[in-house]
């Protein structure tokens, strides 16, 4: 026969091999915390139970991994999402389309790389050497990279792009899960958009959504 300390033992490998394992922290430990109440409703090991399961779930966050090849909503989150939206007059297809852009000099050719989605505006601009020179374009103006200027212009075409309802609803639906981008580069100098800036203005957007 199990005695009690072995079935808390028990139960609290189960738990935490489901959360590791399976990630269904919400689900998974609502059960068990039901299961370990049953058991030990008269147990003097309830409350320690209780608090460890507690703090595990409280420290333990849902990620959210955004990329174009997996499901909603982080799919739909990506920079190649058909998200359309307007900044400064022009007509952009997706966030792909607008980043790929500022690699180019030409007001004309800019305009056009903004009306392309996903895999096409990035292979559009991925022959571009900006890198050399570390300066982009917007409007046929020259923008370096690492200055203030050109945070602002991200700010805007986030803000603009949140004004598409798609895009909001994608957002929204992540609820409080930790947003990352794996496969987003960190280095600057080599992007022209980082994983860092990009998951910061998803998050600042997310949080300014709520509130309205």
């Amino acid at each position: 026969m199990i005695n009690p300390g072995e079935k808390i033992t028990t139960i609290m490998t189960d738990f935490i091999g489901n959360i590791i394992i399976n990630q269904k922290i919400v689900f998974e430990g609502q059960k068990y915390y039901k299961i370990v109440l049953l058991l030990f409703q008269s147990h003097s090991f309830l409350i320690f139970v209780m608090n460890i399961i507690t703090k595990i779930l409280e420290r333990l966050k849902i990620v959210v991994d955004i990329g174009s090849g997996r499901g909603y909503p982080s799919s739909a989150l990506s920079n190649f999402a058909p998200h359309p939206f307007v900044i400064d007059g022009i007509q952009c297809a997706s966030m792909e389309g607008f980043l790929q852009s500022l690699k180019f000099e030409s007001p004309e050719m800019q305009e056009f790389v903004c009306s392309l989605v996903g895999k096409k505006a990035k292979f559009k601009g991925k022959g571009k050497r900006w890198q050399r020179t570390q300066t982009l374009w917007w409007r046929g103006e020259p923008i370096k990279r690492d200055s203030e200027e050109y945070q602002n212009l991200l700010d805007r075409a986030f803000d603009a792009l949140n004004e598409n309802e798609g895009f909001r609803a994608a957002l929204g639906a992540t609820g409080s899960a930790v947003l990352t981008h794996s496969i987003g580069k960190k280095n600057e100098k080599e992007t022209v958009l980082t994983a860092k800036e990009f998951i910061s203005r998803l998050t600042k957007l997310r949080e300014k959504n709520r509130k309205k």
